[in-house]
């Protein structure tokens, strides 16, 4: 996910996303590599929806309620707005952590992920996109 590159935020997928309504989940990470706002915004999701964000210690509880009409896999339930602060080491790395998920109130299980405070594609780590990048990537 290129954030804020893209502008769609860190993805909050269900694999199955029938019948739910809301779920729920405690995301870590390391504060000086990532920045999560915390209140409370639209889901960013088909399938409409509150998301709220709410400080806690390592991180972030994502919630998000009044879901209706979701279905289909690998669906998005909402997007977490996230940016890289200016001062983040460039090229450093961490775990995004999910843990204590829940859909519909009962436990789920979540996926970490990694996070690479870095422009994708900048192989030559010069935190610009150019020819050598492309020559690089493409060997």
């Amino acid at each position: 996910v290129n954030v804020p590159a893209n502008g769609g935020g860190i993805p909050l997928r269900v694999s199955d996303a029938a019948g739910v309504t809301s779920a729920q989940a405690d995301l870590l990470f390391d504060a000086a590599l990532l920045t999560i706002p915390t209140g409370t915004f639209a889901a960013g999701g088909a399938f409409g929806g509150t998301l709220a964000v709410a400080a806690i210690s390592g991180g972030v509880r994502v919630t998000v309620t009044g879901l209706t009409g979701a279905a289909g896999s690998n669906a998005t339930l909402a997007a977490v707005g996230a940016t890289v602060p200016a001062n983040a080491p460039y090229a450093s790395k961490q775990v995004l952590a999910l843990r204590n998920v829940t859909v519909n109130g009962t436990a789920a299980g979540g996926d970490d992920a990694v996070h690479v405070a870095a422009y994708a594609a900048d192989a030559t780590g010069d935190r610009v996109i150019g020819a050598l990048d492309a020559t690089r990537v493409s060997q």
